[in-house]
């Protein structure tokens, strides 16, 4: 039977650039499926097409596949199916942003080619890099290279890094994971029934991450665990910032200094330090270690819920050009509350910024801002052409402060091809609709 003209340029598209992209990572083709053995996994890309595709009209996604070796695991064979691999997923799942490619009869072809190569080498192969062994997953968890890729997006993967973090004693990382989870999607700040049912499943799995330890025990020994001034605050600060900017060959776990260093700085509770920090921030030349200071200081910020720290950090945003210092600055301040009295328009400014590092970090900071000019820069945002990633980040935080006027905005979003931002949306509406019959907006 001849191929439709959808199959020829589907089989066209899978030619050339893009199948010479996959041969040089390491990959081999069978049909729609790329296959690659790493040293303690086997990784498969699955193209799929849709039953409803017609003879010129078609589309397509894109589906990863991972099985890690483990000892007494069976060999896989040159090509397994990516819906039989231990992690199976849309390649949304896994670096947060999915792709449906649409061709056509009048498709530029070798402009779709083009996109997919960028997405490839961009997203999905250094994704695939971090996810090569589960000693692998671990380090790329601690270091946090997985948050850049919005990895903790997926229901599917989560409880299988939390399980790689019990089976490697990292209890700690492990709730790290979940909080990072929890806190990109506001699911404590949302009352609708499908949040809380999302609450509940955390909870479930922190505590069967701790065993017999319960979520208020794990808060309680975190409270009885933190730190207060010492009587040199300044040294102590200094080598925490030594610890984290320490490179070290062959650490893994909690052997590694630089996660100790992290670890220690969360449980820093005392203003005592503040002026400190500020002292040393001034001194402070090389990015990696103003970067550290700035991390420490917005963990002070949220530990003592101190919006005068938020206004501190928003107050040095425009000296500073460093793209991954302006990230961990912005970080600092989306996890401080931030009342009327702070000026958001330094943060605000940031949105527009080219650098995802800075602006989409920016998008999110916006986020429990009391500042008035904040939902307007949301609702701006939510209106745009701006990526997925930008808007999604909008709607979280509008749904946290939005009042009814953001509501035609969201539901110009509601007709999204996005299902994603179709449930972001309505979940929007749905809590500004709850404060305004609650008296709150």
């Amino acid at each position: 039977m001849p191929k439709t003209v959808y199959q020829e340029l589907f089989a066209e598209l899978l030619k050339g650039d893009l199948s010479s992209t996959f041969r040089k990572a390491g990959f081999k083709r069978k049909g729609n499926n790329f296959f690659r053995e790493c040293p303690g996994a086997w990784q498969v890309i699955n193209f799929q097409n849709f039953p409803w595709n017609t003879a010129t009209r078609g589309e397509f996604v894109i589906n990863i596949g991972i099985d890690l070796k483990s000892p007494g695991k069976k060999q896989r064979s040159r090509f397994p199916p990516a819906a039989e691999c231990e992690l199976c997923s849309r390649c949304g799942g896994y670096v947060g942003r999915d792709l449906r490619c649409e061709i056509s009869d009048d498709a530029d072809v070798a402009r779709i080619r083009e996109n997919l190569i960028v997405f490839l080498r961009m997203e999905v192969f250094p994704f695939l890099k971090m996810f090569s062994s589960e000693d692998r997953i671990i380090h790329s968890l601690r270091e946090d290279i997985c948050y850049g890729n919005k990895i903790y997006s997926d229901q599917i993967l989560l409880p299988h890094l939390l399980r790689f973090c019990k089976k490697h004693g990292e209890i700690e990382l492990g709730l790290r994971v979940i909080d990072d989870y929890q806190f990109s999607f506001n699911f404590n700040d949302d009352q609708s029934e499908l949040a809380q049912k999302q609450v509940e499943w955390l909870e479930f799995l922190k505590k069967n991450l701790k065993g017999e330890d319960s979520v208020a025990e794990v808060r309680a020994r975190n409270e009885r665990e933190k730190r207060y001034c010492t009587a040199d605050p300044k040294a102590e600060i200094i080598e925490l910032v030594d610890w984290m900017n320490l490179v070290e060959e062959n650490s893994n776990s909690s052997e590694s200094l630089g996660w100790k260093a992290y670890v220690e700085a969360g449980k820093l509770a005392d203003k005592g330090y503040v002026p400190v920090i500020k002292e040393l921030i001034l001194l402070e030349k090389k990015a990696g270690r103003k970067q550290s200071l700035y991390t420490i200081l917005g963990i002070l910020g949220r530990n003592l819920q101190s919006s005068a720290i938020a206004s501190y950090l928003i107050e040095r945003l425009p000296m500073e050009t460093n793209k991954y210092v302006l990230q961990y600055m912005l970080i600092g301040i989306t996890t401080i509350p931030k009342d009327s009295g702070v000026d958001m328009k330094a943060v605000i400014d940031l949105t527009e910024d080219k650098r995802w590092q800075v602006g989409l970090t920016a998008i999110e900071a916006l986020n429990k801002a009391g500042d008035p000019a904040v939902e307007g820069k949301l609702i701006e945002i939510c209106s745009s052409e701006r990526n997925r990633y930008d808007i999604t980040a909008a709607m979280r935080n509008l749904n946290l402060i939005g009042t009814p006027r953001a509501i035609p905005t969201l539901e110009t979003l509601l007709k999204s091809r996005s299902r994603n931002i179709r449930g972001v949306a309505e979940a929007a509406i749905d809590a500004i609709r709850n404060r305004e019959s609650d008296g709150k907006t």
